[in-house]
């Protein structure tokens, strides 16, 4: 635990304190959402169009994180700009940072 942090251990006392304390320091860590190129969105358009069930390595923001699934694509819902993991996991076009096949 860092000075920073430290500072703030007498203010855990109350719950509701603990709570606005750990709020505060979520939304210091959150990062913006990242822009990507045109190369980049291309590349994830060819991907998706010619995709085979292969495994995929998918990087996306959401909420102020950065995550990646390498996994297969059950499905890709084009509709509604989805797509469907086989672990019931949805994620939106918008969010799709990077795509690259394993």
């Amino acid at each position: 635990m860092n000075r920073g942090m430290k500072k703030w251990t007498p203010y855990k006392s109350l719950i509701e304190q603990e709570k606005y304390i750990k709020q505060l320091h979520d939304n210091k860590s959150k990062l913006e959402r990242p822009m990507i190129s045109n190369d980049v969105k291309e590349k994830i358009n060819n991907i998706l169009t010619n995709y085979y069930k292969q495994l995929v390595k998918l990087k996306y923001y959401h909420n102020g994180q950065i995550f990646v699934i390498i996994s297969k694509i059950n499905s890709i819902d084009v509709i509604n700009k989805k797509i469907l993991f086989s672990k019931n996991k949805c994620i939106n076009f918008i969010d799709i940072i990077d795509l690259d096949i394993i």
